[in-house]
């Protein structure tokens, strides 16, 4: 929750002062913004059909002059504009086409592609030396690290717009690039150093009289202490930011205090009083329509309720949260399946009209060569059958890579509660039994392991280093909820790198929680659980045992839990597309006498690198 308040918090104060940096890119297209005008500028483009500087400056007032009208019509323009300026040597123009596209492709969603635009800009501004140019497409180049998660990449960018302007005057424009930064280094958990340029940032508002920034910056330095642990800051900064927020009916940046508020007296036990600012926080976010914002305060009042041991209002509170994150994830299934329809509608439309193309140069070439038409034909006939078929296979291909896709995100969507129901019961465990501090531990273990299976539930690939901590983590709730009745083991060859080397996440987890659930669960002490990794050819090879009863005692279908289902139905997925195929054998571990000493798990996962 810290990170999204910190993340509204932030697009608060970059729209602030977007506001300047819009009214800077758009000077060129001032007299193109009525509409009136629009026809003017077309003739003036149709006169001018010399392609030179004067062309490249009307080309870009017709782009902004759509932009401002969310159009999408304005790229073709950009497209002749940067055309035009590589044939002129205007490296100036080029650049700030460039910056546009990145813009243009971000909004839409292409990073890949706008990262690649925002790079060739920085790159010929760095070369020009143009400090306030390279400034906004360094500030662009940051922003779209941040959407694809490379935070270092992105701090990296802003750590250079400080040394650009670290001379300048006080500004709120100034206090931005400190405050970006800060976001970044707290994004990496190293928050002595966001908090130096968070304090940055706020005296260089307050000089330069930029209120608004001052106010937003404050309260993100407040979460910020929450999260370090400094308690009476935090509770100095929120109290101080309230009335503003209050006088200026910012009610969702209010509602972020009122939640930063009741989040900091939990952490100090003040578990009645946290309960008001959270219902407090719960209200405004009702009124804004702030969806996953209620969703986590929900989850927050549900805990403190729990605490308080007001069960009814924590039942209220757990319905709440349950059957909006319901509501949440299926509207995001929605919205996948609708991105991947759109997707392949757009690929089908480039195929008929690359067809017709294709088609047109035929019948030109068929009537310039009448006197080879019978061959000639025979061979074209055969070209545009074996295109067709090719676009054909393509299309097919493509499809069924989408579905395979979609497929693999949904089953780890199951994955996920079905794990989540299994944890909860140790929280209720704690609870129920008074043990509010246990509690509370075991609650910020599962909530750190729960952000670890969310984040790699959303990869198709991770690194062997993340798919451990989340497995070491999980483990330590289990020991925590079992009074540590087993110990484990974990062994990984020298072979494997574990930074570079990844793997297919959420495939080990379950075969753990069997030999915990179903294996160990009667063990009162002395259980083990071994878990083995090396390399094996293309495969990483993963050995899991326990000393449980095996499968023999307990009947393997006993030890087949729901978990293990949907990881064969995800195996079977995987299999028809992969070369190297994952493979699975469940047997029994055998001591030397012959008799059974546990369960025996071998998984072959293929690997890849990053």
């Amino acid at each position: 929750m810290y990170k999204q308040v910190l993340q509204y918090l932030l697009v608060i104060f970059l729209i602030m002062q977007t506001v300047v940096t819009l009214a800077k890119d758009s000077m060129l297209a001032k007299d193109s913004m009525d509409s009136p005008e629009l026809d003017s500028l077309l003739h003036e483009l149709e006169i001018n059909t010399k392609r030179d500087s004067t062309r490249i400056e009307l080309l870009t007032n017709l782009y902004n002059f759509h932009r401002t009208r969310n159009n999408t019509e304005g790229i073709a323009y950009l497209t002749e504009g940067l055309e035009i300026s590589k044939e002129i040597n205007d490296k100036r123009s080029e650049a700030l086409i460039l910056r546009y596209l990145a813009v243009y492709h971000r909004l839409s969603g292409l990073y890949p592609e706008a990262i690649s635009y925002a790079l060739d800009s920085e790159k010929i501004l760095d070369s020009l030396m143009l400090r306030d140019e390279l400034l906004l497409v360094n500030s662009e180049l940051g922003l779209l690290y941040q959407n694809i998660g490379e935070i270092e990449k992105a701090l990296e960018v802003q750590l250079s717009n400080i040394d650009i302007v670290e001379e300048n005057e006080d500004s709120g424009s100034k206090a931005r690039y400190y405050f970006v930064a800060g976001y970044s280094y707290s994004e990496l958990k190293q928050f002595s150093k966001a908090e130096r340029l968070y304090k940055e940032a706020v005296r260089i508002s307050k000089q330069a009289g930029f209120v608004p920034g001052e106010m937003v910056m404050m309260a993100t330095m407040a979460n910020l202490y929450v999260e370090m642990g400094k308690y009476p800051e935090a509770r100095r900064m929120l109290e101080e930011v309230t009335p503003y927020f209050e006088q200026n009916s910012q009610l969702r940046s209010l509602a972020g205090v009122y939640f930063s508020l009741g989040k900091l007296e939990t952490r100090e036990k003040n578990y009645r009083l946290a309960v008001d600012y959270l219902n407090k926080a719960l209200s405004l976010y009702k009124e804004v329509g702030a969806a996953r914002l209620i969703l986590e305060t929900y989850e927050q009042l549900y805990f403190n309720y729990s605490i308080l041991e007001e069960y009814n209002y924590a039942d209220k509170a757990w319905g709440k949260f349950d059957s909006l994150n319901e509501a949440i994830h299926s509207e995001e299934r929605e919205k996948i399946t609708a991105e991947f329809q759109a997707k392949y509608e757009t690929e089908k439309k480039e195929a008929e009209i690359e067809s017709l193309a294709q088609q047109a140069a035929i019948q030109t070439l068929e009537l310039k060569q009448k006197n080879l038409a019978i061959w000639v034909g025979g061979i074209l006939l055969a070209v545009i059958a074996l295109i067709v078929y090719l676009v054909y296979k393509t299309q097919v291909q493509r499809r069924e890579r989408a579905q395979s896709e979609l497929q693999q995100r949904f089953l780890r969507s199951q994955l996920n509660p079905h794990f989540i129901s299994n944890a909860l019961l140790a929280v209720q465990n704690f609870v129920l039994k008074n043990e509010a501090q246990a509690a509370a531990s075991y609650l910020s273990k599962f909530s750190k392991l729960m952000r670890e299976i969310l984040e790699n539930s959303r990869q198709e690939f991770i690194t062997v280093e993340e798919e451990l901590e989340m497995l070491n983590n999980y483990m330590v709730i289990h020991q925590m909820r079992l009074n540590g009745s087993f110990e484990y083991e974990i062994n990984v060859d020298d072979a494997i790198d574990p930074e570079i080397d990844t793997l297919p996440p959420m495939f080990v987890q379950p075969f753990v929680e069997n030999a915990i659930e179903h294996g160990l669960i009667n063990k009162s002490q002395n259980g083990k659980i071994i878990l083995d990794l090396k390399k094996s050819g293309d495969f990483i090879q993963v050995t899991l045992r326990d000393n449980g009863t095996g499968f023999e005692e307990s009947g393997e279908s006993s030890r087949r839990s729901l978990s293990t289902q949907i990881i064969q139905e995800r195996i079977d997925t995987f299999n028809r597309s992969l070369k190297n195929k994952i493979q699975l054998v469940v047997g029994n571990d055998v001591n030397e006498n012959g008799e059974i000493a546990g369960a025996k798990i071998e998984l072959k996962l293929p690997f890849s690198y990053v």
